[in-house]
Order: structure tokens, then sequence, then C-alpha cells
């Protein structure tokens, strides 16, 4: 599993920190409260981890950045402060990736972030991996227990010892909800769990879910059966028939009442005619009636005329006889004075010549009024006589109305004596037959449950089949993990040696180490008295267990190089001489990073190392590819902060 760290960024309030970690070795060294142990802590939860609120960082840190390489990737992962989610960016050489916004939780995830199989952070890690993500079973005496993830963070266990617990905790040994994880890892690590295994056991689950939920199915189908007491299919069959016979009778009993009904209100159809002929009637009337109302309004305007050009008459008649005697003496156009002694027989005022012609040619007023009262008498004697027609047209239509609305009634009344009797017959009988319908549509859907029934039995006998040949594969595959005791033997062996080279207390020549495969805790046996086997847990001083974890996690690294087992290429240590004075027990702090450099130079070359102490050891060895920076409070993380 290659990891390896290029660059850390961090944002703070009023800075920009990057920190180099691309080097085989980085070492942090210097004096208290000056940010060491926080680099490791920010690329951790750059990891998914989380991270202590030391004041510093609660009330300056905004967001971190970590590139580095994980497998063939070029990765970015990118956190801000208390996010529940790790934005990360890959590219692989030809420059495909992705962007991805990961949430770390790795619960409650429905929907891919990524593909078809990547739902969270730990799963998009495993797949740049180039790793399944990895699932073991819940108890390790069952074959029944459901199978959980191994998380990309139950494998940091052995690549991050921090500070805080790595004297008080052997790799989440004791932790009861962590325990079994810590142990599946080592398994998984060492060969006793392989991908292979993993896939295998994985299929193994499925077609074990796929037969039991396939069984559950079916007897709950032939519960349903049974509840309404059916065992087979012909027995539904049989039942429909019955019913689609009992549905024929009320069809033909329905169609004999409608026929019947069409009989029974034949005559309806002759009072339907007399009311359309009433109606036609009616509409006549309505227009002559319209017609006389038109010719009584001409006649009556046409009346007032006359009265109007008789009262005119009256009037030209007095202006006659006004101006029948004027004389004019100048002309009333131009004022020009009059010749009144012309010609005689000519006017006076016009020049013209009179007649007597002209003279008889002037009609009597009296003629033109006697005419004219002749003409008013005649109007309003035909006004009278259309009056008197509108009169009884309306008289008629009134009549002819109230008759429409009695015979309207009158049908109305026995078409509903008719159709209540027949309503109320086949609504009962539309009842019936919805209600029959509906029973034959359900018990079709019900005649296919026994066909569904067997083809789940037999799918569920195709899944148990299945399911045995997978047992068989996984214990093949068991079978064929014989090298896993070889690597235990051999994390024993490198353990052991470790710790004679660093010079622990209590640990000699001669003595043995034993993995214990149900606990995965190495114990230490004195070669005088191997009774008397001691672990971390028993080893009493603080600074003795700060490097038996360190030992044994240099053991695990070295031995998985050693065999290209599946660990993380990554090893950070948080203050590996925690407890131990450098200048008291000056030979095992120099003997411990001498040999770590040896084995940085040799087994762990392919292994990125980040350690945090009080002091660096400057490296025997040449051309390691380490560097070193010295913090101190006036040198911090936090280039512009002073606090503490």
């Amino acid at each position: 599993m290659k990891i390896w760290l290029k660059t850390l960024s961090l944002q703070f309030k009023e800075s920009h920190e990057v920190i180099d970690l691309s080097h085989r070795i980085t070492f942090f060294h210097g004096k208290i409260s000056a940010g060491k142990s926080s680099i490791m802590r920010l690329v951790d939860y750059c990891l998914g981890g989380d991270i202590e609120r030391t004041p510093a960082i609660d009330s300056q840190f905004v967001s971190a950045s970590l590139n580095l390489d994980i497998g063939v990737y070029d990765v970015l992962l990118e956190r801000v402060d208390r996010a529940k989610t790790i934005q990360v960016t890959w590219r692989d050489e030809k420059g495909d990736g992705g962007n991805v916004n990961a949430p770390i939780d790795e619960k409650n995830n429905a929907d891919p972030i990524w593909g078809e199989n990547i739902f969270n952070f730990t799963d998009l890690i495993f797949y740049l991996l180039g790793f399944r993500p990895l699932k073991v079973r819940k108890s390790k005496t069952s074959e029944d227990t459901p199978l959980i993830r191994l998380s990309i963070r139950d494998f940091l266990w052995y690549c991050y010892l921090d500070q805080d617990n790595l004297d008080s905790d052997f790799f989440r040994l004791e932790d009861p909800f962590r325990r079994l994880k810590s142990r599946d890892v080592m398994r998984f690590v060492v060969g006793y769990y392989s991908e292979t295994l993993n896939d295998l056991e994985i299929k193994l689950e499925e077609a074990r879910d796929e037969r039991k939920s396939k069984l559950d199915a079916a007897e709950k189908i032939r519960e349903f059966l049974k509840d309404f007491g059916y065992g087979s299919e012909k027995e539904v069959t049989n039942e429909i028939e019955q019913i689609r016979k009992k549905l024929l009778i009320y069809q033909e009993e329905k169609n004999g009442l409608r026929s019947d009904h069409m009989n029974k209100t034949h005559f309806i159809e002759g009072a339907r005619d007399e009311l359309r002929k009433m109606s036609n009637d009616l509409e006549q009337f309505k227009v002559t009636l319209v017609d006389l109302d038109e010719r009584i309004f001409g006649q009556e305007q046409l009346k007032a005329e006359l009265i109007t050009a008789k009262f005119k008459l009256s009037k030209i008649e007095k202006g006659s006889k006004i101006l029948s005697d004027v004389k004019f003496e100048y002309c009333p156009n131009c004022g020009e004075k009059l010749d009144t002694n012309s010609d005689i027989d000519a006017c006076y005022l016009c020049g013209k010549h009179k007649s007597d012609e002209d003279k008889e040619a002037l009609p009597n007023p009296e003629f033109i009024r006697r005419d004219i009262q002749a003409r008013i008498d005649d109007l309003t004697e035909s006004i009278a006589r259309h009056k008197k027609a509108k009169k009884k047209q309306e008289i008629e239509i009134s009549q002819l109305v109230e008759l429409k609305m009695t015979k309207d009634m009158q049908l109305q009344e026995e078409l509903r004596n008719y159709d209540s009797a027949f309503l109320s017959q086949t609504r009962e009988l539309d009842r019936e037959i919805a209600t029959l319908e509906e029973r034959i549509r359900g018990l079709e859907r019900i005649s296919k449950l026994p066909e569904a029934v067997e083809k789940l039995e037999t799918e569920a006998n195709e899944a148990a089949v299945e399911e045995g040949r997978l047992q068989k594969e996984i214990a093949k595959e068991r079978d064929e993990l014989i090298n896993a005791q070889n690597i235990v033997n051999q994390i024993e062996k490198n353990y052991l040696n470790i710790l004679l080279k660093v010079g622990i207390p209590g640990v000699s020549a001669g003595d043995t180490v034993k993995i214990n495969l149900q606990t995965w805790k190495p114990i230490i046996y004195p070669k005088d008295n191997p009774s008397l086997g001691w672990n971390f847990y028993s080893a009493g001083s603080g600074g003795k267990k700060t490097m038996l974890k360190v030992c044994y996690a240099l053991a695990i690294h070295k031995t998985a190089r050693e065999n290209q087992l599946p660990l993380p290429t990554l090893l950070m240590i948080d203050t590996p001489m925690k407890n131990i004075g450098e200048d008291v027990n000056k030979d095992i702090f120099i003997a411990f990073y001498q040999n770590l450099y040896s084995y940085a130079k040799s087994e762990l070359s392919e292994t990125q190392l980040i350690i945090i102490d009080k002091e660096y050891i400057e490296p025997d060895i040449k051309g390691l590819d380490i560097l070193s920076r010295y913090m101190s409070p006036d040198e911090p993380l936090i280039s512009y902060y002073r606090g503490a």
C-alpha cells in the first residue's frame, strides 16, 4: 500500500504555512509548545482523523491540504476546520483522475460518490491503492455473522503512533470497540486474510443473504396463500371460473332489465314529440309578438310626425296672413329702394309677373289639415288593432308556456317513477359485477404467486449451491495461506532483534517472543524462567512501554517490506523517547535512532518515516535522505502566533 507524503499546507487566519514532508525521513525536534505534534495531528486530520483542539489550533486554524502519492496517483486531500468531509482530487501519470467530496463517516451513505461501489473516504483510498474495500466477519467463531468493513483508519493505527497513546495503548488491542478490527488488520497483513479470501467471503455473504431472503419471501407468500385457503394455482383457477360464471349471470340480468326498461318507457317518445311541437309553436308566437311590437312602434312614430305637421301647417297659415298686406320700400336683402311704380302686373319685390294660374295652384290649408287628420285617425285605429292582437298573442304565449311546464313536469314524474326502480336494480347489479370483476383481478394476481414461490425456491436452491461452492473455495484459500505462520514467526524474530539492538531493559539474548494469535499480543519469555512471560501491559515503566510499542511497529513494518505485505508505506512516531531521559538513557536513545536509520537505509527503504522528538540524533550512515527541523516557541508552526 504505497502512501508517500509530500507537502502539508496549512491555512491559518494570518499566515499560510507549507511543510515539506517529501523526504525519506522527516525529523521535527525542539522545545515544547512549538507545534511539533500538531503537524502529525494535522496530517492525520487530512487522512480522516480528529484533531486536538489546542488553543493555537482552536483560535487560528482555518484549513489544511495534504499532497501525497497513493498507489499510482498524485493526490490532494483538502479539509476545512470541523468538516465532516474531505475534498479528494487525484490524477495518474496520464493526467486522468477525478475530484469528489468524500464523507468521512462510513455509515448512512446511500449513493456512491464515485463509480458504483465507492461510498466514502475509506472506499476511495482503497480504490486509489488498488484494493477492493475490505470486509471481515464480525465474529471469528461463527460463519453466520455479518461482514463489517475494515477502514483505512484501522490500518493507520499501525502507521501513526501518537504521543497521547504511546505508553497507554497497544494498537487498540484492549479497546473493547476496536480490538477486533485491530486483530483483523494484523490477520490481513500477515496473510491469514487475503484479498481473494475477502472477495470470496463477500460473495458468500451475498449468496447467503440471497438464499435467506428468497426463502423468507417464499415462506411469507405460502403463509399468505394459506390464510386465504389457497394451496395451489389450480385452486385459485377453479375459484376464478366459478366467479366468472356468476358474473355472466349478473350481466345477463342487467341486459334484461335494460331491454325491459326501454320497452316500458317507449310511450315517453310521444310526449317528447308533443313537447317539441309546443316548443316550436312557442318560438313562432314569440316571433309574431316581436313583429307586432315593431309595427306598433313604427305607426306610433308616424302618428307623432303627422300631429307635428298639423301644428306646422297652422303656423304657416298664420304667417301668410300677417305678411300678405306688408309693403316693402327697400329690398330686405340688399337694402336698395324699390320701384313700386313699375309694371303693376309684376311683383315689385321679385320682378316676376303674377298670373291667375299661380293663384289657383296654391293649396288650400283646410284641405291639407283634413287630409292629415284622416291619416292620424287611420293610424290610431291601426295601432289599437295591433295592440289588441299583441295582448291576445301574449295571453296565448302565457297559456302555452304554462301548458308546456305542466307537460314537462308530468313527463319528469313519469320518468322518475320508471327510472327509480330501474336504477335501484341496475345499481345493485353494477355493484355486484364490479365486486366480482375486482375479485377476478385479485385472484389472477394471486394465481401467479404459487409460480413465484416455486421460482423463489429454485433461486434459493441455486444460491445454496453457490454458497456451498464458495465455502469450498474459502476453505481451499485458507488452506493455501500456509505462509501466514511464517510471517508471524518473522515478526516475532524481528521484534526480539530490535529490542535487543535498542537495549530495552529486561530483554536478553536467548529470550523468546511469541504472538498470541487469539489476542495478537506479543509476549516476551525470559530464557531463564519462561513461565514469567511479560508484555506491554505488564512492563511497568512508561518509557519501557513506549519503546515496546515503537519497536513492535518497526518489526511489523520491517516484516511487511521484506515480504511485500499490504501495509501502508508510512510510519509516523510522535516522541518515541517519551518518558525516557536522553541524558540518563542516552545509550537507548542513540541505539534506537541509529538502528532506525539503518532500517531506513535497508529494509525500510520504501517506507517513509516522520519522527517527532525532543532531540535530534545525527545518523552515522551517509547518503540518507533526511530533513530535520528545529522548532521552538520563537520558531513555532504558526509563524506569527505566540501563545500557549
